[in-house]
């Protein structure tokens, strides 16, 4: 299966201006920063492993694309152009499209361990309200 494009390419330049082992920084040509940085092996593996996706789901969406088509050619010679005709010809189409998507290694996370920082962050912002708190009641019996 041929990769999947949409748009036209890209312009844009991205300069490396620092590389170590852990992380790089980039420029990019419209002044943009960028900073990346280098997974764990432990977060790398996890990541992996929770948006896997195996060569038998490819095969399920193009079998259930390939079904999707048969029907919809057959609505369409006995019926015409009609809702359920055009709707299961866009159904095909996109199960097609999630075949590719699924073929290229599914939906990659930008931060896939969002929740974990959110958590940490979260009890960081909550520890330092009761602390606040703390000071203006302490503050207020003065």
């Amino acid at each position: 299966m041929p990769a999947l494009k949409i748009g036209p390419p890209s312009s844009v330049v991205l300069a490396t201006t620092y590389l170590d082992e852990n992380v790089r920084l980039g420029k990019g040509s419209r002044g943009s920063l960028f900073v990346f940085t280098r997974k764990t092996p432990l977060e790398a593996a996890r990541d992996r492993k929770r948006w896997k996706v195996g060569g038998f789901g490819v095969i399920v969406m193009l079998c259930a694309t390939a079904l999707l088509s048969v029907f919809a050619v057959r609505r369409f010679k006995a019926f015409g152009t009609t809702e359920l005709a055009v709707a299961t010809a866009a159904a095909v189409a996109v199960s097609f499209a999630m075949a590719l998507v699924m073929r290229q290694g599914g939906i990659v996370a930008e931060d896939a361990d969002y929740e974990e920082k959110y958590q940490a962050q979260a009890e960081r912002a909550r520890t330092r309200a009761l602390r606040i708190q703390q000071e203006k009641l302490s503050g207020g019996e003065k």
